[in-house]
């Protein structure tokens, strides 16, 4: 997965949020914006090539608090994250 595209299709506005990172990040008291931040600043440190649907890759960004690791995927027929 490119994370330069996935970036670029952020921008977009089209990003869809699984109903299982919604729980997990309101169970760690992460927001919203801190996810999306490690998607346009952070490194991909591992990319998931077989994944299926849709090819994926783990971030990994730091900040003052703490660091934060997110998986994403980049549906390339319909571009969306």
């Amino acid at each position: 997965m490119d994370a330069t595209i996935l970036r670029e299709v952020m921008e977009t506005g089209n990003v869809e949020w699984r109903k299982h990172a919604l729980i997990r990040i309101a169970e760690r008291g992460i927001s919203r914006q801190h996810v999306l931040d490690t998607l346009r600043h952070g490194e991909v440190i591992e990319q998931y090539e077989g994944d299926q649907p849709f090819e994926s890759a783990l971030f990994l960004w730091t900040t003052e608090d703490s660091p934060l690791h997110v998986v994403a995927a980049l549906d390339n027929n319909t571009p969306m994250v």
